[in-house]
């Protein structure tokens, strides 16, 4: 789930005020930034180098709008096959200025990939030229919701400011001026990472910045399933789709991939005839097995698949054929063998058990894929990750993901409070006695412990980096700096005002900024650590020798003394809230994590190990998953395990709908049923049971009962019942349980669906609904039924089991179309008799 955060973007009055100087400096340090990171972090060390593979392209005009594209909508003239050879760098070259372009593909099929070969030939193109834009690479599942406040059109205008900085730590100003002069090329990966309920609008909102800085060049990437189902295409100049490899693309490439594996023995004698043996037999397994076969039509599966199988023998080989009985399965079983071999392929040394490694990978994954983080930084670990209870947080598809107060949050909380509730009694107490008043420093240490504790701020943690001086910040808190010191000046005399006014205004006056660079895990807290220790010790010095001049001790004017020991203690403060604080919530959440098994006591040097065995892949001083599938992968691990932890109160109807609810979306449709029956009969009013019941018996080919539970759902909750979906049965949220779907006979027939022309639906909302309640329905298919109904009246949409059509034609009917009553299919049951 996408964390809230809140822009404030202080727009410079006068733009020409930044020296070209700055600008160029900046622009040269964020270029060496993005080729750091994503080409010679990710891109050169990615499982696509073993073997490079040509991909095929397919121009896709029906996939953006354009002025035009109602003249080719309905055409096979949208797609068309482009000459082999051709990389999309020429592609897009030949759109020429203000050039915009879509990248589609299906998961593995080599986006980010394909991506970042663009962004290495044009990285080199603008080293060579000042003038060229500058790319820069951004990962769109940062998106966030902004308030309906803002103008649309600056709605991708603030988050490119915001992910300039955090990710690149590029200043506003300097950002805002390089989007407004139009100077940026933007390649943005991970359209369908956005949350679902958000991605509509992050769609809505790139329009809008493309039609205000229309000449701001952009590239969007996106899985072709998540763009097709969204009711607004991109405006876009053009769109091509990566083609699944082809058999000849697979055997070039298993040739290749034996003498290009990136570990060759040192004693290299028969090694080679030995990989040629392997290899062979390999071969000759997706030969027979056609669910191999299906995973190797991407990249991605063929490399896993290729280092999976590295070092087995022939008869090991062999033993994989026919064993499993679907792609899921067969998926779920190369990426085990793909780590298991990871684990191994560096020695024997193993500093971590491979239990231990899954978990700690699953547990990353899963809170990575909650905060729809794509690279992770240690140091931007939130306590949100506490408030997610990862028992229920597993969701059918008309479920809203939610956090809750853990017991390791509010121990969290309650820790952060104390510690920095006793440290402000210990500045309280230390001032006291230093200053000649002893009798008062127990109750005002206990006084300023207990208002530290409750004025102390649990979330965000925010590092604190570097520290420079604010004269707006000071502008805002000087009101508060009077105050203080006229207050001082009433109670304690000219010497207190002064210290108390002046110390307000500098304590407000530094405020926090990112280091320019990261490149060392963690760097964040440890930069806040020195800030604080820093502070701390330098406060307590000059404390002492205040302290040592106000008590007489050393021969010091009493204003020295008093200037001294004020700056002792602004300086003890500073180390508390410029830095210290920061330190103490970072060190409580990763203690409780610790606690509950979710992280490593070294995390950094554990997923340093986990880089070196290529799962993680190091970004900057950040990482990532070698690829979003095998994060996927975990995030399933994570569930499994969490699906075995629920605890069951037996009078309690909601625990066994939610662990109904965790096994359904793990694929365990039998044992899904078997909670929701008992939740049913504790509380027979509990539509979320029928509904989930429903989807299960889906999953199970049982039609009449899902029929019956749809029924059922819609009586107690009509807008739960119209927002299920059985095709969501088929998405990577939603594992399918291998279904025993009803025998088809001649007495039994298929039940045909029937949509209607009613002259008052659109085009759009047809193919929206096709696609959202008809399984296997692509937008091309959408598109063509909806042309044949508003051409010919009516069109056949969905054929299958009576219970199934009786289904399908409820759920469209409620979403306002026009459909038949379901008859049999005729025609088949005459070529039956």
């Amino acid at each position: 789930m996408n964390q809230q955060r809140s822009l404030s973007l202080n727009f410079p009055q006068n733009r020409d005020s930044f020296s070209g100087r700055d600008s160029y400096r900046h622009r040269q340090i964020l270029l060496n930034k993005v080729k750091n990171y994503w080409i010679e972090g990710v891109l050169e060390k990615s499982l696509a180098t073993v073997a490079t593979i040509e991909l095929g392209l397919e121009e896709r005009l029906d996939a953006v709008e354009g002025p035009f594209r109602k003249a080719w909508e309905t055409t096979s003239h949208a797609r068309k096959k482009l000459a082999k050879r051709m990389r999309v760098i020429d592609k897009f070259d030949r759109m020429g200025e203000g050039r915009s372009l879509l990248i589609l593909g299906e998961p593995g099929s080599g986006k980010t990939t394909t991506l970042l070969e663009v962004a290495r030939e044009l990285i080199a193109r603008a080293q060579q030229d000042i003038t060229y834009k500058i790319p820069v690479v951004l990962n769109l599942s940062s998106f966030f919701e902004i308030s309906e406040e803002i103008k649309p059109e600056q709605v991708i205008y603030r988050w490119i400011v915001e992910e300039l900085e955090s990710q690149y730590q590029v200043p506003k100003n300097i950002s805002q001026t390089w989007i407004e002069q139009q100077q940026l090329l933007l390649l943005l990966d991970g359209l369908d990472e956005v949350v679902e309920e958000e991605r509509q609008l992050c769609v809505k909102a790139l329009n809008e910045f493309g039609r205000v800085w229309g000449r701001t060049e952009t590239i969007v990437c996106s899985r072709t399933r998540e763009y097709e189902v969204l009711s607004e295409r991109l405006r876009l100049q053009g769109a091509i789709c990566l083609q699944p490899l082809t058999a000849e693309q697979v055997d070039r490439y298993l040739s290749a991939a034996i003498y290009l594996q990136p570990e060759i023995p040192e004693e290299v004698d028969g090694y080679f005839d030995r990989a040629e043996q392997q290899m062979t037999a390999l071969i000759n397994l997706l030969e027979k097995d056609p669910l191999l076969q299906e995973l190797t039509k991407t990249p991605l599966m063929l490399n896993i698949i290729v280092l999976a199988y590295q070092g087995m023998s022939a008869e090991d080989l062999s033993e994989q054929e026919g064993k499993f009985t679907s792609i899921e399965q067969t998926r779920k079983q190369i990426f085990n063998a793909y780590i298991q071999r990871m684990f191994f392929r560096r020695g024997s040394v193993q500093p971590y058990s491979q239990k231990q490694c899954l978990q700690w990978l699953s547990e990353l994954a899963l809170r990575m894929s909650r905060e729809s983080q794509t690279v992770f930084l240690i140091e931007r670990i939130q306590p949100s990750w506490l408030q997610i209870n990862l028992k229920n947080k597993f969701r059918l598809p008309w479920q809203k993901s939610r956090k809750q107060k853990t017991k390791s949050y509010q121990a969290y909380a309650t820790g952060v409070q104390l510690l920095t509730g006793s440290i402000w009694g210990l500045i309280c107490l230390f001032s006291f006695l230093l200053a000649g008043s002893p009798s008062n420093f127990v109750i005002g240490g206990i006084l300023a412990g207990i208002f530290g504790a409750a004025l102390t701020k649990i979330e965000p943690i925010k590092p604190v980096e570097n520290l420079k001086w604010s004269w707006i910040e000071v502008q805002k808190w000087l009101p508060v700096g009077l105050l203080l010191g006229t207050g001082g000046f009433l109670s304690a005399g000219i010497s207190w005002g002064l210290f108390l006014g002046l110390s307000g205004v500098t304590i407000a006056g530094l405020i926090e900024e990112e280091v320019p660079d990261k490149t060392i895990p963690n760097q964040g807290i440890w930069q806040s650590a020195k800030k604080a220790v820093s502070f701390g010790v330098g406060g307590s010095i000059l404390c002492l020798v205040g302290g040592a001049g106000l008590e007489g001790s050393i021969a010091l004017p009493y204003v020295l003394s008093m200037s001294i020991f004020g700056s002792g203690i602004v300086g003890l403060i500073l180390g508390l809230l410029k830095g210290g604080q920061t330190c103490i919530q970072h060190s409580v959440v990763r203690l409780m994590l610790y606690l509950d098994g979710a992280i490593p006591w070294n995390y950094s040097r554990f997923l340093n190990y986990a880089a070196e065995r290529n799962l993680l892949q190091k970004v900057g001083g950040g990482y990532i998953f070698i690829h979003r599938l095998l994060q996927e992968h975990f995030v399933a691990l994570a569930r499994e395990k969490y699906q075995q932890n629920i605890e069951i109160t037996t009078t309690d109807a909601e625990s066994y709908l939610e662990r109904a609810n965790t096994k359904a979306s793990l694929g365990d449709a039998k044992g899904a049923i078997v909670d929701y029956d008992k939740a049913i009969a504790i509380n027979r009013h509990l539509a979320h049971a029928y509904a989930g019941r429903s989807i299960a018996r889906y999953m199970l080919g049982d039609y009449q009962g899902l029929l019956d539970d749809y029924y059922q759902t819609y009586d107690l909750n009509p807008q739960l019942a119209q927002s299920i979906s059985y095709t969501a049965v088929n998405s990577t949220e939603l594992p399918q349980q291998e279904a025993t779907t009803e025998i088809v006979s001649s007495n039994n027939p298929k039940y045909l669906l029937t949509l209607l022309n009613d002259d008052s639906n659109s085009f759009d909302l047809v193919c929206r609904c096709l696609m959202k309640y008809i399984p296997d329905m692509s937008l091309d298919r959408a598109r063509k039924l909806a042309e044949k109904v508003h051409t010919e009246g009516q069109a056949v949409i969905w054929s299958g089991t009576e219970h199934l059509a009786e289904v399908y034609r409820t759920q469209l009917i409620q979403a306002g179309l026009s459909l038949d009553l379901c008859w049999p299919d005729v025609e088949e049951m005459q070529e039956n008799k």
